[in-house]
């Protein structure tokens, strides 16, 4: 799988670094699918960079002329032409080679002027030295495991796991963690020892000495006093519109993300208009609000346009094959676009979509982060609200005692998380929770499943575009009614096209949409997009998707077994998971006594996670996980 992966070592030299370097071309390829793999070796240290070849970031790594410091790039960088002229430099340099002579010039310090999305990995040869500067919101994540006089590290667990000196142990917390909020916090995965980078953070390995420190911080910076709402709006929606020109740039086979609501919709009213044929592609049902307000977009905006049916999924063979690129990192359910990829390739090789729209426009301030608390009691409240499973559900599929050892561990966890947020109002340091947690350890760790074909654009990842969002107050956030206003400016052609959660369409004014926020519930949403369409109902929409998922892990018997074959195996671990819980809400389940689909998908991912990444030391993708044939055009 594309990324960077590698091992550098403080004392001993390696004996066989080649064999190393083996190992990790094995488990990051994929039958059918070549990539581009660039390398250092050496017997103190092995680098491993495998790319698609679809970015322009070939020509690494990026030497000194004496040779001793090179360069890798993970990713994008998208201000290379101001980095030069900082520089003083001519155009025509390659992208790595413009931030090694930054980094030779200015030290590691370079790192908080580049604009993109990457990791970005220096190693000094004499000093055995090596660096690793992920980006401020770690788009691209990277996985470390220290051991006695050597690092391992990588974009992806499994390298990690199969160069390490011992099999691996599961950790509790991080176990627990997936179960509880869906995604890991801070730097924890279920693997213990295994860590993962955090946002804005440099990596420093040098004499056996591991130090993490932070380059970047995001923050709030709203200034005292603001111009008027129309100027904000034309500010935000020209940032909106620049990030999105530069992302596209050299990018001709775009496939764009495209649903009835707010940020994918902002990004494809930003995408220039002469930037024609794009694809959208909306997943729903053919009477969902989603598909019929996506459709409508795509329609007026000269997109072409089709529609991915939810149905058509075979559970139980897509497990293992999304399991094995996201790592148990996310649920299975979260990764459906592996079910389409065929479609999706023919058309693109870029997917573009609105990740992070909508918490940094403030769609995730909710109404109890208003009341007076201290910042402790804030957090508490956030536990609870936050809990996906709270501990009398997870008794069904934990052990008694590892509950009564983990659960308040896992408190403790999740108001460390909060430490390097300290100042700001409670529903400021929320945000940029979501930020660090939500969004870097769940939203962009569903990415990897399309990773082996695709290369994912984050519009809302521009840097100007996120400082200014950190600039607003949380009037001009809570509800969304600014960012609505510059979605009606960005798109005059939509502007009478419903917002699918709520059927009421946006309005030019933040007093306009305060007004919507005002009127609009979840019920009444369906009916007013049935009316405007002449469909059914959303509800029944809703009942489909749930039934859908319910009815697919009911009747599948290979569904079934992945569980049952969990409980039976010889590496189940009976002092942290309740066997007899866990067949009973799959027997529960099955015969329609109760509706446990969502554990269950829960329960499968960790299942066949755990198989892959700790129970078995991981090789070359397991045939259960090799992807489905997809073809690939001839130049993409």
């Amino acid at each position: 799988m594309p990324g960077l992966s590698g091992i550098v070592t403080a004392g001993e030299s390696m004996t066989d670094p080649q064999r190393v370097l083996d190992a990790l071309s094995q488990v990051n390829s994929l039958k059918g699918l070549s990539f581009v793999e660039k390398s250092f070796i050496s017997s103190h240290g092995v680098i491993l960079n495998t790319l698609t070849g679809l970015l322009k970031n070939l020509e690494q790594p990026a030497l000194e002329p004496a040779q001793n410091t090179l360069l890798f790039l993970e990713g994008e960088v998208f201000n290379t032409p101001d980095l030069l002229r900082s520089l003083k430099a001519a155009g025509g340099r390659s992208t790595c080679t413009t931030l090694l002579d930054l980094f030779l010039q200015e030290g590691p310090d370079f790192v908080t002027r580049v604009n993109g999305n990457f990791n970005i990995l220096i190693y000094q040869k004499r000093e055995r030295r090596l660096m690793i500067l992920g980006d401020r919101y770690a788009s691209k994540p990277l996985y470390y495991l220290e051991e006695a006089g050597r690092l391992l590290f990588g974009s992806e667990k499994k390298s990690v796991v199969r160069l390490a000196s011992k099999t691996l142990a599961v950790d509790p917390v991080g176990l627990l963690q997936v179960f509880a909020h869906r995604h890991n916090l801070s730097g924890s995965t279920f693997i213990e020892g295994v860590k993962c980078l955090p946002p804005g953070s440099r990596l420093e390995y040098q004499a056996g000495k591991l130090e993490l420190s932070t380059h970047s911080k995001l923050g709030f910076n709203v200034p005292g006093s603001l111009p008027r709402p129309a100027a904000l709006m034309d500010e935000w929606q020209s940032l909106l519109k620049e990030a999105t020109r530069i992302r596209l740039e050299g990018k001709e086979r775009v496939v764009l993300s495209l649903s009835g609501g707010l940020d994918s919709r902002a990004v494809a009213c930003a995408i220039p208009r002469h930037r024609r044929p794009v694809w959208a592609r909306t997943r729903g049902f053919a009477d969902s609000p989603d598909f019929l307000c996506g459709a409508e977009i795509a329609r007026r905006l000269g997109f072409l346009h089709y529609r991915e049916d939810p149905r058509a999924v075979d559970f139980s063979a897509i497990i293992p094959k999304i399991v094995w690129r996201t790592e148990g990192a996310v649920i299975y359910a979260n990764c459906m676009t592996l079910t389409h990829h065929q479609v999706m390739k023919e058309q693109g090789d870029f997917i573009l979509g609105g990740h992070f729209g909508d918490v940094i426009s403030g769609a995730h301030i909710y109404p109890y982060m208003f009341l007076p608390r201290s910042r402790s009691q804030f957090i508490e409240r956030a536990f609870r609200w936050y809990l996906v499973y709270p501990i009398d559900s997870l008794r069904r599929v934990f052990h008694d005692d590892f509950l009564r050892r983990s659960f308040p561990l896992l408190r403790d966890a999740f108001h460390a998380s909060f430490l390097p947020l300290a100042g700001g109002s409670n529903i400021e340091a929320y945000q940029l929770w979501d930020l660090r947690e939500r969004q870097a350890r769940m939203t962009v760790c569903a990415a990897p499943v399309d990773s082996h074909l695709f290369e994912k654009v984050y519009v809302f990842l521009d840097n100007g575009c996120m400082d200014f969002a950190l600039s607003l107050p949380t009037r001009l956030r809570f509800g969304q009614p600014l960012y609505q206003a510059v979605i009606y400016r960005l798109g005059p052609e939509i502007r009478d096209v419903p917002y699918a959660n709520t059927g009421l369409r946006l309005r030019g004014s933040v007093v306009g949409n305060w007004r919507n926020t005002a009127l609009s519930t979840s019920s009444k949403a369906g009916k007013k997009i049935a009316k405007i369409f002449s469909s059914s109902s959303h509800k029944a929409q809703e009942r489909s998707t749930r039934e859908g998922i319910r009815e697919a892990t009911r009747k599948e018997p290979a569904f079934r077994q992945v569980l049952e074959d969990f409980v039976r195996s010889s590496h189940f671990d009976g002092s942290v998971f309740d066997g007899k819980g866990i067949l009973g809400l799959l027997d529960e389940h099955c015969r329609g006594a109760a509706d446990h689909s969502h554990l269950l998908s829960i329960l499968a991912t960790m299942a066949m996670a755990l198989r892959f990444f700790v129970y078995e030391r991981p090789g070359a993708c397991p045939s259960e996980a090799e992807p489905m044939e997809v073809p690939v055009p001839a130049g993409s």
